[in-house]
């Protein structure tokens, strides 16, 4: 019987010492002492983590607002922001004749005083336009088109040339400003 006091004796005291030490435990941390963003998810059971990962539901729907359109500008207005620009196309077609072996300036399309030289274009009909040479030269307000027959037989065609003037009016050009 001694024996099996002993045994008795030992399972209480280790209950008493385990529930103590749990207790103790508990005791000892709270969630006062926990600083704010130590806890991850993995420190959390999986009972938790599913409730914090399921979705929540959805909230009621608010009344649709209104845009406040008093800062907008009309369409002129927006226009006015912008500089005006003024485009004038010239150009012509040119009928060319090229002799075997020879460089010609077809055409050198000027736009007018107080225009910018925008864009140039140019078609070759009855030849190749891999021997068609086009630059734009902008303090000149020129485009010029020019053709170097580096084939042994001559080039005839005609040459459609194009050139985008364009003029900013330093008058309708408005001053920045920021809304």
């Amino acid at each position: 019987m001694g024996e099996r006091r002993k045994v008795v004796l030992a399972f209480v005291l280790g209950l008493i010492i385990a529930t103590a030490g749990t207790a103790t435990a508990a005791k000892l941390i709270t969630g006062k002492q926990i600083k704010d963003g130590t806890i991850t998810m993995k420190d959390l059971s999986k009972s938790v983590r599913a409730k914090v990962n399921k979705a929540g539901k959805r909230g009621p729907t608010g009344p649709t607002g209104t845009v406040d359109t008093s800062g907008f500008f009309t369409k002129s207005e927006s226009d006015a922001r912008y500089p005006q620009i003024d485009i004038l196309e010239t150009g012509g077609a040119y009928p060319v004749a090229v002799a075997p072996n020879t460089h010609v300036d077809v055409t050198s399309e000027i736009c007018p005083n107080g225009y910018m030289v925008g864009k140039g274009t140019f078609e070759a009909d009855g030849f190749e336009e891999s021997i068609v040479h086009d630059t734009i030269l902008p303090a000149d307000r020129r485009y010029e088109v020019s053709i170097s027959n580096v084939l042994d037989t001559p080039a005839n065609g005609t040459l459609h040339v194009k050139v985008n003037c364009f003029q900013l009016d330093p008058a309708i050009v408005p001053e920045p400003q920021i809304p």
